[in-house]
C-alpha cells in the first residue's frame, strides 16, 4: 500500500488513497484474519511499523478526509492533520480546480482550506513556507456536545470551570519527575465541543501538576505528571466518549504554550482543534485579546488562532512533507 506522510507541528500522520487502503485492507484481512482497526495500529507502530499519530483516508471525489487514530479508533477531525491533508492534495494535484482554496467534508462537517505558496512547493527556499489557514466552525459549549454523561454534568448547560477527581495509577513524585505525591486529586478544568472532544486544563489553575518545576524551564513535552493526568482524564467516567486533553500556561500577552493528551493517541506533539480549544476558551474566560491572533507554542512550531466577529474560530499553520513509501503487508 502506497502512503505519504506529513507532519503537522510535530503531529504526524500517514496519509493514503481510500480505494487504496480499501484494497490492503482486504488483503490484510484474508492473510492475517484482522480488520481495518488492528491493520491501523500496526501500520501507525512506532517499532514494528511506519509509525504516526494516525491515518489520514483520502477520497478524492468529492473530497472527503477520513482519519483513524493509532490505536484503531476514529476520529472527527483533526487540526493537524486536515492542514496535513491539505498540502497532500496540494501537491498530489487532487485540489486541481482550486488549490489555494477549496472545501473538504469531515466526520465534524465541511471544512474550509485556505493555502499559501501554492506556485512554490517545488522550491526548495519556499517548501518551510507552506501554510495552511482552516475554518474550524464556532465552539459548542454544551455539556452535551462535550460528550460529559448526565450524572456528572448536573444541571448546568456547560461544563466549563468544573472540578473533576481523578485517581493516577501512582505518586507523581520521584527523582526524575514533578507534582504532588498524592494519588488522588481535583482538576479543575472546562470541557467543550470544536472539531472533537476537548477538555482544557489551565496549569495555574492546578498547580500541583508541575509542582515545583512549574517555573524550572522544562518542556511539558517532557512532563511525567502531564502524562499520567491526560491518561487519567481521557477515560475518565464524565466523558462518555473520551476526551482529548489540553495543558496550557499563559506565557505573554496573547501568547500561550500547551501540550495535549490526545484521545486514541496518547501524549502527542501539536493538536490543531487542541490549539483552538484554548485560544477559544482563553477569549471567552479573557485571558487574551479577541480581536488579534493566539499564539500557540508547541515542542516542534507554532500555530495561530483567530475568531472573527461571528465567532468562526480560524487555525494558522504549517505542514510538511516528510516522505513516501511502500506498506508490505
Amino acid at each position: 500500500m502506497h502512503f505519504v506522510k506529513y507532519h503537522g507541528c510535530g503531529n504526524d500522520f500517514l496519509i493514503v488513497n481510500e480505494a487504496e487502503l480499501i484494497r490492503a485492507a482486504l488483503t490484510f484481512m484474508r492473510t492475517h484474519g484482522i480488520g481495518i482497526p488492528e491493520f491501523v495500529r500496526r501500520i501507525c507502530h512506532r517499532q514494528l511499523g511506519v509509525g504516526a499519530d494516525g491515518l489520514i483516508i483520502c477520497s478524492p471525489a468529492p473530497l472527503a478526509m477520513g482519519i483513524v487514530n493509532s490505536d484503531g479508533s476514529s476520529a472527527p477531525m483533526c487540526g493537524n492533520g486536515i492542514r496535513c491533508f491539505a498540502r497532500y492534495c496540494v501537491e498530489e494535484e487532487i485540489a486541481y480546480a482550486n488549490p489555494e482554496e477549496f472545501d473538504v467534508d469531515t466526520s465534524a462537517g465541511v471544512m474550509h482550506v485556505r493555502t499559501s505558496f501554492v506556485d512554490g512547493l517545488t522550491d526548495e527556499e519556499n517548501f518551510d513556507d507552506f501554510t495552511v489557514e482552516i475554518d474550524m466552525g464556532r465552539p459548542d459549549w454544551s455539556a452535551r456536545a462535550a460528550g460529559v454523561g448526565d450524572s456528572y454534568a448536573g444541571e448546568g448547560d456547560e461544563f466549563l470551570g468544573r472540578d473533576v477527581s481523578v485517581d493516577i495509577e501512582s505518586p507523581l513524585i520521584g527523582k526524575d519527575s514533578c507534582g504532588d505525591t498524592g494519588l488522588s486529586h481535583d482538576v479543575r478544568l472546562s470541557s467543550f465541543f470544536i472539531g472533537t472532544y476537548h477538555t482544557v486544563v489551565w496549569l495555574d489553575e492546578n498547580e500541583w501538576i508541575l509542582g515545583d518545576c512549574a517555573d524550572a524551564g522544562r518542556s511539558l513535552y517532557e512532563s511525567e505528571a502531564i502524562d499520567r493526568v491526560g491518561r487519567a482524564l481521557e477515560s475518565h467516567p464524565a466523558f462518555t466518549e473520551r476526551t482529548n486533553v489540553d495543558f496550557a500556561r499563559v506565557t505573554d500577552d496573547n501568547a500561550v504554550e500547551m501540550i495535549t493528551w490526545e484521545r486514541g493517541a496518547g501524549l502527542t506533539a501539536a493538536c490543531g482543534t487542541g490549539a483552538c480549544a484554548v485560544a477559544a476558551l482563553g477569549i471567552r474566560e479573557g485571558r487574551f485579546d479577541g480581536n488579534e491572533e493566539v499564539r500557540v507554542s508547541l515542542p516542534y512550531g507554532e500555530l495561530f488562532i483567530r475568531i472573527d466577529g461571528t465567532g468562526e474560530v480560524f487555525m494558522r499553520g504549517p505542514a510538511e512533507r516528510v516522505f513516501e513509501g511502500d506498506y508490505y503487508l
